[in-house]
């Protein structure tokens, strides 16, 4: 490693080193590093593809996680969700006892493995609501149940303090289902949304029901909670600092 002196500070790649910054201090150095080609045909990289063929199916499968969430995901999402939803289900694919190393894969008997998993890693579920959830998935009608039981708000929520931009004033709910098709690589996901109910008041009795297209495929349940601040006479979430909490709660599964 150098580090570079003088007025001029580069960044990128010349020739064999590579120039960089990293804590204020801009450095140098050589290129270095197996082969592509190399990795891909010695013998002594077996274990690296293993390695890389199973984490590029952690990663797509995270992708379909998180393009099903899409129109909800914003407000909960912040900047080590994607790797550490990754690393979580690579967990999971190791835990698959059926297949050899290197095509191990997400079994949908493993899916359970991802409860509790939160997209938000400063704000989870269970740190901003303390009342019991019920969530149930009747097959024949093809509906998931999730039931919220009426409480004094400020006894069940953990809401962010004030930063100026307004006092904290409602909150709102979010139920939201995953179904995946592993083997053919689809998804499809349907979400509901509660009104902005006062966090210094009664939260009444809430019942989501979602309809589910394919209720035989495995099934991933979310809540989340999304706080607002009154600014004038308008309601705004949340955003900075992120509060926000969505969490994978349960796994339906036919297996």
């Amino acid at each position: 490693m150098a580090y570079q002196k003088g007025d001029i500070k580069l960044e990128g790649q010349l020739g064999d080193l590579t120039f960089y910054k990293r804590n204020g201090a801009h450095l140098a150095r050589a290129k270095r590093g197996v082969s592509a080609t190399r990795i891909a045909k010695d013998p002594k990289f077996a274990r690296t593809r293993e390695n890389n063929t199973e984490f590029g199916r952690a990663s797509a499968i995270g992708k379909l996680i998180r393009q099903s969430l899409h129109p909800i995901l914003p407000l909960f999402h912040e900047g080590t969700m994607q790797t550490r939803l990754n690393k979580r289900i690579l967990q999971v694919i190791k835990n698959d006892g059926v297949n050899p190393r290197g095509q191990r894969d997400l079994l949908a008997e493993n899916l359970h493995l991802l409860t509790g998993f939160s997209f938000n890693k400063d704000s989870a579920w269970k740190d901003v609501y303390y009342a019991p959830t019920l969530c149930q998935l009747n097959t024949s009608t093809g509906k998931l149940q999730l039931f919220l039981p009426s409480y004094w708000g400020p006894s069940v929520l953990n809401p962010p303090k004030p930063d100026g931009d307004g006092r904290i004033s409602g909150a709102r709910f979010t139920v939201a289902a995953i179904s995946l098709d592993l083997e053919a690589e689809i998804r499809s996901s349907v979400y509901e949304h509660s009104p902005i109910l006062p966090t210094a008041g009664t939260l009444p009795d809430q019942l989501f029901e979602l309809d589910i297209e394919r209720p035989d495929l495995p099934l991933i349940a979310l809540t989340g909670l999304v706080f607002f601040r009154s600014v004038g006479e308008y309601d705004v979430p949340v955003e900075k600092p992120m509060q926000n909490a969505l969490d994978i709660i349960d796994v339906f599964c036919s297996v």
